[in-house]
């Protein structure tokens, strides 16, 4: 498959999972697993087809399982993950979009393999600098060699974070260590933020989007409020399937009952009832959401910069098409003012 062949199968996935065609789904992933050759994705394939002929073959035989719409609600949310990840890896061989390259050699590129190394460095300079400011004796040279030394490691923090496919524990621990109250690098808070947030629009993924909602109520106004924008990116980008996951859903719901939070969600264009997204899947009717209702999480505000992102529009076409267009300004905003740091 070519680029364009994996995207236009991942997209009938999608057009398939949001039609109930689940048998639709399934040839057209095990098109995309043949090409990968991966026993991991096989034998995950084949566990969810399982499941789905052990469904079926209840509904036939007319057992009565309560439980029956949360085992199809997980099985769309698994098949969505799974076409995510085999849309991800067989981009990561085949294309020749900027990301991807990226991806690929950036493991080589990286000035520590072992990141507890990567993340002692970062403190070491945050040591040095608070020793450096308290001698008087300390010259602008001094400063700026040391600063210069931290700057190096910003690239590595930022493609590890915007790069990897899965968060295992030694990535998560990175990001969980970094936005740690105790840690006092602003700069790096922000950044593995939208590293995060640029990771989770190339793809979902359920633990990064966690994550995420966490650093929405961090205690730094810098690091919640771009981790607020990222959020209504990311949930523009996945909100069809997002009620398909419990576990974000009843964690946006509790959100939402913070009125502060609604305010700064509002404040950045975001609608406060975001909880909407929850509530569709609280009693998820599938006659109507797989019909074609969608629910609009943005709306226009007065601010010439939100009301040009996100104008009104009717058409989900339309909408999807000004999401992009701010998110390109985003991507431009971040590698401008938060990938590439100036030495002082």
């Amino acid at each position: 498959m070519n680029s364009e062949q994996i995207q236009t199968t991942f997209s009938a996935i999608v057009n398939f999972l949001l039609k109930a065609k689940i048998k639709n789904a399934f040839d057209k992933i095990e098109l995309m697993v043949g090409e990968l050759q991966m026993g991991n994705y096989t034998d995950r394939c084949d566990e969810l087809q399982q499941n789905y002929r052990y469904l079926l073959q209840y509904y036939i035989d007319g057992v009565d399982d309560p439980q029956r719409k949360v085992v199809f609600n997980r099985l769309v949310s698994r098949m969505y993950v799974l076409a995510s990840e085999l849309r991800e890896e067989l981009l990561f061989r085949n294309s020749t979009a900027f990301e991807f390259i990226q991806k690929r050699y950036f493991p080589h590129k990286l000035r520590f393999s072992n990141y507890d190394d990567l993340y002692d460095a970062m403190t070491y300079f945050h040591r040095q600098k608070e020793l450096l400011e308290a001698d008087n004796r300390v010259t602008g040279n001094d400063m700026y060699r040391i600063r210069s030394n931290f700057e190096k490691l910003l690239p590595d923090i930022f493609s590890i974070l915007w790069l990897s496919t899965r968060y295992d524990q030694k990535e998560r621990q990175l990001y969980l260590n970094i936005q740690d109250k105790s840690y006092p690098g602003v700069i790096e808070k922000s950044l593995s933020v939208s590293a995060l947030t640029l990771n989770l629009w190339r793809m979902f993924d359920e633990q990064k989007l966690m994550l995420l909602l966490d650093s929405c109520l961090s205690e730094v106004p810098q690091v919640r409020q771009r981790a607020l924008a990222g959020l209504c990116f990311v949930i523009a980008r996945h909100n069809q399937f997002i009620p398909y996951f419990p576990a974000i859903r009843n964690r946006l719901v509790l959100m939402a009952d913070d009125q502060h939070f609604s305010e700064q969600l509002s404040n950045i264009g975001c609608v406060k009832q975001v909880l909407l997204i929850a509530e569709l899947a609280i009693d998820l009717d599938f006659a109507a959401l797989l019909g074609g209702q969608r629910q609009r999480i943005f709306q226009p505000k007065t601010d010439q910069r939100v009301a040009g992102a996100f104008p009104r529009a009717t058409a989900a076409e339309a909408q999807m098409l000004h999401i992009e267009q701010a998110y390109l300004l985003f991507v431009i905003e971040t590698m401008q003012h938060g990938f590439v740091v100036q030495a002082k």
